[in-house]
C-alpha cells in the first residue's frame, strides 16, 4: 500500500491520497434490522478499513527496519511487533473468511451475484476465488488456506486463556544444547514501565508459531494472494451495493 505522507512528521497518520468524502443516505446502507444483506456489506467496509489499518503498520514497520548497527533490544522488539501485526492481519482475514461461510446463502443469492456482475473482470475473478477459498469449494487448498488461517487466530491472534500451542512452540524453539544464544536463551527486558519492558521469549515462541503454520512457501504465496483479491475485489462489491441502492431509491 502507498503511503502518502501528509503535513505529520515520519509516522503520523498519512492521508494515503484518499478521495473526498461525500456523503450517502445512511437508511441506503442499511433499511433496517432486518436488513442483512446491508448488515453484511457495513461489515465488509469494517473489514477493509480493519486491514488498510494494520497494513499501515505493517508498512510503518516495513520503513524503518533496523540494521546490524541496532542495538539488540530494539531489533528484538522490532521482530516481535511485526509479528503482532502479520498475525492481526490474518486474524482480521480468518473473520472475513468465517463472515462469508456464516453468510453463504446470501453470498451465493442472485443479489449479490448482481453486484458481481458489476465488477470489472478482474475483480470479479478475484472474487470468485476468495469465495471458492472461504467455502473451500476450490478443492484442497480453499480449505487448507481457510484451516491455517483459523489455526492463526484461534492459537495465536487472540485466545490466550488457551494457551498449548504457544507453549510447545516455545519448547520446540528453545534448546539448551544450541550454540546460538537466540534458541539457547530467554531474553527480557524488565523495565519499571510497559514501554521500558519486552518479552522476546514470548516473541520468539508466537514466531515460531507462525513459521510452522505457514512455513511453506505454497501455503505463503496462497495466503498473500488471498489478501490480494480481498483488497482488489471487496471495495468494487461494496461500490456495487451503494449504486445499486442509490438507483432503487431514486426509481422508487
Amino acid at each position: 500500500m502507498p503511503l502518502k505522507k501528509g503535513p505529520n512528521k515520519k509516522f503520523g497518520l498519512p492521508h494515503f491520497g484518499l478521495a473526498k468524502a461525500k456523503s450517502l443516505d445512511a437508511n441506503l446502507l442499511v433499511r433496517s434490522k432486518t436488513d442483512e444483506m446491508g448488515a453484511v456489506f457495513l461489515a465488509f467496509s469494517s473489514v477493509l478499513n480493519d486491514v488498510k489499518g494494520v497494513m499501515w503498520l505493517d508498512a510503518v514497520l516495513l520503513d524503518s527496519r533496523p540494521d546490524d548497527s541496532t542495538p539488540d533490544e530494539m531489533r528484538g522488539q522490532w521482530h516481535g511487533i511485526h509479528g503482532q501485526v502479520t498475525k492481526y492481519i490474518l486474524g482480521i482475514v480468518h473473520e472475513f473468511v468465517v463472515l462469508i461461510k456464516k453468510k453463504r446463502d446470501l453470498v451465493l443469492s442472485d443479489e449479490m451475484e448482481g453486484y458481481v456482475r458489476m465488477l470489472p473482470k478482474p475483480a470479479r475473478k478475484k472474487w470468485r476465488t476468495v469465495v471458492e477459498v472461504a467455502l473451500a469449494t476450490g478443492g484442497d487448498t480453499g480449505g487448507d488456506i481457510a484451516g491455517y488461517l483459523a489455526r492463526v487466530r484461534n492459537n495465536l491472534s487472540f485466545h490466550y486463556y488457551d494457551p498449548k500451542t504457544l507453549a510447545k512452540e516455545f519448547l520446540d524453539h528453545f534448546d539448551k544444547d544450541s550454540d546460538d544464544p537466540r534458541y539457547s536463551q530467554a531474553f527480557i527486558s524488565n523495565g519499571l514501565t510497559m514501554a521500558a519492558s519486552r518479552y522476546y521469549y514470548a516473541d520468539a515462541a508466537v514466531e515460531s508459531a507462525i513459521q510452522a503454520i505457514f512455513g511453506s512457501d505454497d501455503v505463503n504465496r496462497h495466503i498473500r494472494q488471498l489478501i490480494e483479491d480481498i483488497n482488489g475485489s471487496v471495495s468494487g462489491m461494496i461500490l456495487a451495493f451503494i449504486q445499486t441502492r442509490e438507483r432503487e431509491a431514486h426509481s422508487g
